[in-house]
């Protein structure tokens, strides 16, 4: 803008110099139309002169980064509903900020996508790595639009990302649900024993059911407990007896 402003300012400078005194009460229309062709001719030569911009400056479109780890599917467990409500919100979000080039991934590795690819996108990489994105984002000098459900293995990364990049975080819907946070067996025991397995149940956000847990020997139950409903982040710690059948083999428990 401060080019224009200056090319604009000559023009007028050199049409009010050339043209000041020459004005007579006869030909004041006359001069009046040579000062304006005069400022114009002047004004263009002294914009190209300055390289003023043709039109206002635009930012350039951001980098779009969806973390693709497992970590999404978290609160839903692997329901296709959950999975197609993340695509539709990556979809909406590649609209808005009108992306029109490729996506990139970031978990395990960095991929490059189409925006169509997001239809077919299924979250489920074990780590959730966005250095890769920083670095591409500022070796393309454009920001960088990472969509994440908030769990990023190196966050810290994220203070490098160039000037004007946003981290969205969307929310997930939460499920009453409860996973296994531990589980503790002795090390080694003999044909016929009895081991006692102590298993600790942690619940996500919107606590859990009532429910059972099982426990099985090279497929075949050897034992089941009781898990009571649980509050938000809540826990408990569940003892089950398990017999081991006698037999010179080794067996695996699940």
């Amino acid at each position: 803008m401060i080019r224009w402003t200056i090319a604009i300012a000559l023009g007028l400078l050199v049409a009010w110099i050339a043209y000041a005194r020459a004005a007579t009460p006869g030909q004041r229309g006359r001069v009046v139309l040579l000062a304006m062709l005069r400022a114009v001719a002047v004004l263009l030569v002294a914009a190209l002169f300055l390289g003023a911009p043709a039109s206002p400056p635009r930012a350039a479109a951001p980098l779009l980064a969806i973390d693709a780890s497992a970590s999404w599917r978290r609160a839903g467990g692997d329901d296709s509903t959950t999975v197609r409500e993340l695509r539709g919100q990556w979809q909406a979000i590649a609209r808005e900020q009108r992306i029109a080039d490729a996506v990139v991934l970031v978990g395990d590795s960095l991929r490059d996508v189409s925006v169509v690819d997001i239809t077919q996108l299924v979250p489920a990489d074990a780590a959730s790595r966005v250095r890769s994105a920083v670095d591409r984002a500022a070796a393309l000098g454009r920001p960088m639009l990472l969509l994440t459900d908030g769990e990023v293995d190196d966050a810290e990364s994220l203070a490098d990302a160039p000037l004007g990049s946003q981290v969205r975080v969307l929310a997930r819907t939460p499920r009453r649900d409860a996973a296994l946070a531990d589980l503790t067996v002795p090390a080694s025991a003999s044909a016929g024993d009895t081991l006692q397995v102590a298993a600790l149940l942690a619940s996500g956000a919107a606590g859990s059911t009532e429910g059972s847990m099982r426990i099985t020997l090279d497929g075949v139950e050897a034992g089941r407990a009781a898990v009571p409903a649980l509050a938000a982040f809540a826990t408990t710690r569940i003892t089950l007896p398990l017999p081991l059948p006698r037999g010179a083999r080794t067996r695996s428990a699940r």
